[in-house]
């Protein structure tokens, strides 16, 4: 901030500096300046009594001379040394007579005090646009410029102070919402975290009973204790009765294990299907294009789609990252089909893609290909694609078939968006 102020009193000191300079100038103080008019029009007046002289043979008569069109000549007499004017003179040898023309620079002090008030505007200007920035927009921007990293440190209790500056309302708005929205998460992480794991001991115990009688039951077999042929098939049905209960506990522990903690919401609608092909155009046109890779999309009919398209445009970026991140960056197209009242857009990547017994497991959740080693990824991404596109009765899938192109092999994952 004071380093902002200095900024502030150097350029307030400069432009001073320049208008002192600029009056000077204009005064004549500082190198006498331009040919001022009052200077022709003293000229001219000398001329003018030259003239009538010589129309006269040599005599001459101030009074009789009409001085009135010359603004600045203020009198005009011969030459007395002795006599004072108010007024600044030059003095001219005309005929052999001195003659002292008295003449008010008046446009220059106009003009001086024109520049001079003019300067002092453009000073106090931009002094008080500097103070209503410095105090506006800087001051308060210093004091919550370090909210970002202490949400990043995971510091939820950042105090956030009022601020009525329209230049910040929405972003301190936005920044409290983002705080309550992860402090939200944190809690609803902790009390899942919380039944899950309540859950599982509670399933684990409950599991050690059928798998005691499980044991029992095998080791009576084993010692061969059961006498008759009646009493071993009750053993064995205890077995299979035991192995049933723990194969349901099982399966819960299972299904606890995969519940949705993404929590994905959509709001459903209808849109049109060239605003999110636009959507998507704009943004990759340029970033491919700095990364020099290829890409082209297809000519396609536009329609009304049914969805969220906010939650379709997300679709469509996780898809297209994950082909600039495991494609080989030689191109990118997008093309488009139709069936059964459902648009088909099927995004295409140069590049190997993953064996043909990984690609059905692409689209489960923290499942990673065999070519993401040494590449940065949680395996969500293609799990919250087809998520979302399942809440919008769509679906995504992968071309299972090796389509080879001019330079190999390429992946293909197609979208399907129901049509209204």
């Amino acid at each position: 901030m004071n380093n902002y102020w200095r900024k502030c009193f150097f350029i307030i000191l400069v432009q001073f500096a320049a208008a002192v300079f600029a009056v000077l100038i204009v005064s004549g103080v500082i190198g006498g300046g331009p040919k001022r008019e009052y200077k022709v029009q003293v000229k001219k007046a000398a001329d003018r009594i030259e003239e009538v002289m010589d129309q006269n043979g040599g005599n001459v008569d101030l009074s009789s001379i009409d001085f009135s069109e010359f603004d600045s000549v203020r009198n005009v007499t011969v030459f007395d040394s002795d006599e004072v004017s108010k007024y600044q003179y030059e003095v001219y040898e005309i005929g052999g007579t001195l003659y002292r023309i008295e003449y008010e620079n008046r446009n220059s002090g106009k003009m001086t005090v024109i520049c001079g008030c003019a300067f002092a505007v453009i000073i106090f200007l931009t002094g008080f646009m500097m103070l209503y920035i410095g105090r506006n927009i800087i001051k308060p921007f210093h004091r919550f410029r370090e909210l970002p990293l202490e949400l990043s440190r995971g510091n939820l209790s950042v105090p956030l102070n009022e601020n009525k500056n329209k230049f910040f309302g929405n972003y301190l708005w936005g920044m409290n919402l983002l705080r309550e929205n992860l402090e939200q998460s944190k809690d609803a992480e902790m009390s899942f975290q919380k039944e899950k794991k309540t859950l599982l001991l509670s399933l684990a115990h409950d599991i050690k009973t059928p798998l005691s009688s499980v044991k029992l039951y095998s080791k009576a077999l084993a010692d061969d204790l059961y006498d008759t042929e009646e009493k071993k098939h009750e053993a064995y049905n205890g077995i299979q009765n035991n192995a049933a209960q723990i194969e349901k506990y099982i399966g819960q522990i299972m299904n606890t294990a995969n519940d949705d903690f993404l929590n994905l919401t959509v709001n459903n609608g209808e849109f049109y299907f060239s605003e999110l092909i636009q959507r998507i155009s704009v943004y990759y046109t340029d970033k491919l294009k700095h990364l020099h890779t290829e890409f082209e999309i297809g000519e396609f009919e536009n329609c009304l789609c049914y969805g969220d398209l906010e939650r379709a445009v997300e679709v469509f970026q996780n898809i297209i990252e994950n082909a600039i991140k495991y494609g080989d960056g030689e191109y990118i197209r997008i093309s488009f089909g139709e069936e059964e009242n459902c648009c088909l857009v099927t995004i295409t990547n140069s590049g190997k893609q993953p064996p043909s017994e990984e690609l059905l497991h692409l689209f489960d959740s923290f499942y990673r290909g065999s070519n993401s080693h040494g590449k940065k990824g949680n395996g969500l991404g293609l799990y919250i694609c087809r998520k979302l596109m399942h809440m919008m009765d769509g679906d995504v899938f992968v071309d299972t078939d090796n389509n080879l192109s001019e330079n190999g092999e390429e992946m293909k994952i197609t979208v399907v968006i129901r049509m209204v």
